[in-house]
This record gives C-alpha cells, structure tokens and sequence, in this order.
C-alpha cells in the first residue's frame, strides 16, 4: 500500500484534519510532515494527539495503556554523590598566596560558592612614603601584572663581608652593592680595574682603563666612572660599579712620589688609583696630585682583591 501525500490547503476552514502525510502546494514530497489526529484505536505502537485534553497531549499506546509524551517531573531519585567527593580544590605548595578561599562546599546550601582570592597590589614604604608596587589590569582573557619601578634598598646589614667579596676565579661578574650600568669597552679591560669614559667609538660612548704615568686631570680622562665587573675585549658589554661597594685588584703600580700602604689600617681609608687602573693604600696624604676612587670598607689584609666603597 502506498503512503498518500495531502496538499495542506490554502484555506484553513477546507482543512479535513486527517491523519497521514501533508506537504504544502507546490513544495518537494521529500519535505512532507507527518500529522496525526485522535484516535481510540489500541494498536500497539500507536501515536495519537488526544483532544479531550487540556492541552492536547501527544500520546503513545505501549499495548496496555496511553502514555502522554510530554516530559513531567519524575519521583525524587536516590542521593547522589556530593561536590566535594567529585571535585577537589587543592590550592598546590611551594609558593606563597592560596587562589581557593575554601576547599570544602557545601551543596545543599544553595546559596554557598566557590570562593577565589582577588589580587591586590602590595604598597611599599620609602622614606615614609608609601608606593604602589604593581599595576594590574584584568582584560578578557588575561590579567596583567605590572611591576612598578622601585628605589632599590640594599640590606647591608645581613651581608657578612666574606659574602660580599668577590672571588676572580669563580666569579664571571663580580657583585655590586649599588648602582651598576653597561658601557662598550674601548680596549681590553680586567676584572676590578677603575675605568674611565675615553671618548667615542663608532657613534658609542666607550670606556677604558685608567692607566696613566702622570697625573693631569684637565688634559686627560682620569675623572674615574667606576670599577669593572667583568673582563672583557674591545667593543663588548662592561658592566660598571658606578656607585656603591664592590671588589677591586690591588695595584702594583703605585707612583713613585707616594708610599704604598700593604695593609689596611682603617675601614674607610683612601683608595687610590695606581698606574695600571687598579687600587691601592697610602700611609700618608700624599703632597703630589693623585687620582681617588672611593674608600676600603675592609680593615687589615694584605690581599691581591679588597672591597671598596665608592
């Protein structure tokens, strides 16, 4: 038997409302609905749109009984498992901050949440005065942390002078309590030597050692910039201990017309500058001109490497 396909009329009030397979006028069989109607035949597999209802209700006949196909609400089931036998939030060690307010929720508090720490930006005191340390900003799909420049404060006072001293054999760069910048080197220049700036190279400022075999201030580059930190070659990276405490090489090249100290006899002592750019103790002022960078921060020692405070 073949399935017939009614043409949906134009007009509503000729509708029949038959059951059976409807397309509009001119539309593609393919594209056809099904529609069915009331129906008191018990047919095992049965569907009918039972009318007598209040909304007419699509029913199915299961071979004993119509049963509505609109969804209701079941009987209660069992208890299920709880959130926190399923989920557990672990907020992880190692670091500092806990992302997770509370581990444990309770779920048969409806109004109970999963709670996140918000990030806030610390403030810092310098001089009195307080300073943000971070800017953060939350955009879509990120938050942004921000680092905000601070004046650096070094703690001297926890730092044992063994600690502060740099070791030339195990030490590529040697440390600097202080305000360290980087300069191109001019010409070879060692590890704790004094450096001056000696012009320009290329359209780069350099910098070189200060040796010298007179003292001439206003002819010649011998206004000291600050102490190497590494070796290096020509046209290289230097960093330069501009200011603050740092290791420097004792001189072996001290002027004729002054007396060279072997020892330090007080923290803060002179250092001078020797002839080949590296440091050294008076034990008077001498009468001829002479180069100073700083002063020792060590008392006694007869080392080849003493820290000086520039």
């Amino acid at each position: 038997m073949s399935s017939q396909v009614f043409v949906f009329p134009d007009n509503k009030y000729k509708d029949e409302n038959r059951s059976g397979w409807y397309i509009y006028r001119n539309s593609d069989r393919n594209e056809a609905t099904l529609r069915v109607q009331d129906s008191n035949m018990k047919i095992k597999g049965a569907v009918r749109l039972n009318t007598s209802l209040s909304p007419p209700t699509f029913q199915g006949y299961n071979g004993t009984e119509w049963v509505n196909f609109n969804a209701q609400k079941g009987d209660p089931g069992e208890q299920g498992n709880g959130f926190n036998s399923v989920i557990e939030l672990e907020n992880l060690h190692g670091g500092e901050g806990e992302i997770f307010r509370r581990q444990l929720i309770d779920t048969r508090n409806d109004v109970d949440k999963i709670q996140l720490r918000t990030l806030s930006a610390g403030i810092t005191s310098i001089n009195g005065a307080p300073l943000e340390t971070m800017y953060i900003k939350t955009e879509d799909h990120t938050i942004n942390l921000t680092a905000l420049p601070q004046p650096f404060e070094w703690n001297i006072a926890n730092q044992p002078i063994p600690n502060m001293k740099s070791n030339p054999i195990t030490d590529r760069q040697f440390k600097c309590y202080g305000d360290v910048s980087i300069w191109r080197s001019d010409c070879h220049i060692s590890q704790g030597q004094v450096v001056v700036i000696s012009g320009n190279k290329g359209g780069y400022i350099t910098v070189s050692p200060l040796v010298y075999s007179a003292v001439n201030k206003f002819r010649k580059a011998q206004t000291p910039l600050g102490i190497a930190l590494r070796s290096v070659i020509p046209d290289q990276p230097l960093p330069v201990c501009t200011k603050g405490i740092t290791t420097a090489k004792v001189s072996s090249k001290v002027p004729n017309n002054i007396i060279a100290d072997n020892s330090i006899e007080f923290a803060g002592q002179p250092a001078l500058v020797g002839e080949d750019g590296f440091i050294f103790a008076s034990k008077v002022k001498p009468s001829v001109d002479y180069i100073q960078l700083g002063v020792f921060v060590e008392e006694g020692g007869n080392t080849d490497w003493q820290l000086v405070n520039i």
